[in-house]
């Protein structure tokens, strides 16, 4: 669910619209028919009205799916960060207890510059750019549920099963409690492939031996 405010002015091509991602995740549809998945938590503002300049401002993380304009870029402000692309895929992730960016190319080019000054680089498909004590910097995506949280997609390999339910909390906002079994020895080689969680809790279950109840807010996996 969002939720959505709108800031009437003089006319509709001056109004501001906002939507928050209050639970899980939200898609927003701009007015240049790119489109916008909001993770939980997320805030995205941008004008009613799209004039020469296609620009939005983001809270939080959120995937972006860009109509090609090579006449009118298109910008995403994050923190201190200047995202401009003509057309492509693209994750921005704000760290709210640093302030840090990370940009990750998912198709296309993105350029990812830093406010008040000159400092910018451009990134490919399946990089990642980061902001650290002011800089930039560049790196190659190799974690493959970078954006699960989007896609529901998941891929583990001799994984340990503590890290795979965290990364399960992460994408589907729930909390996955162990009722005090030892997961320490435990790993996992499996996919998912936009599944409920609770049919993937189940999956879990039956290849440990475990039972799966769901307590108020909380999954439970006991022996």
């Amino acid at each position: 669910p969002s939720l959505y405010f709108g800031v009437n002015r003089n006319s509709d091509s001056e109004t501001i619209k906002s939507h928050y991602s209050e639970t899980g995740v939200s898609t927003v549809d701009l007015p240049d028919g790119s489109r916008v998945f909001l993770n939980e938590g997320a805030e995205i503002t941008y004008p009613a009205v799209f004039k020469q300049e296609r620009a939005v401002q983001l809270k939080g993380e959120a995937f972006f799916e860009v109509m090609s304009d090579p006449v009118n870029p298109f910008t995403v402000r994050s923190g201190k960060v200047m995202i401009s692309v003509l057309g492509t895929s693209f994750n921005v992730k704000s760290k709210a207890q640093t302030s840090d960016i990370e940009v990750y190319v998912k198709t296309g080019k993105v350029r990812m510059a830093l406010e008040e000054s000159d400092r910018f680089i451009t990134l490919q498909a399946e990089e990642v750019g980061l902001t650290e004590n002011a800089e930039l910097n560049r790196i190659l995506q190799e974690d493959p549920n970078y954006i699960s949280w989007k896609t529901k997609d998941f891929k583990f390999v001799d994984t340990k099963l503590t890290d795979v339910l965290r990364e399960l909390e992460e994408s589907y906002h729930v909390e996955i409690q162990t009722g005090g079994v030892d997961l320490s020895q435990m790993r996992i080689t499996t996919s998912y492939n936009e599944q409920y969680i609770d049919a993937i809790l189940e999956t879990i279950g039956t290849a440990f031996g475990m039972e799966v109840s769901h307590s108020d807010d909380a999954y439970v996996l006991t022996k």
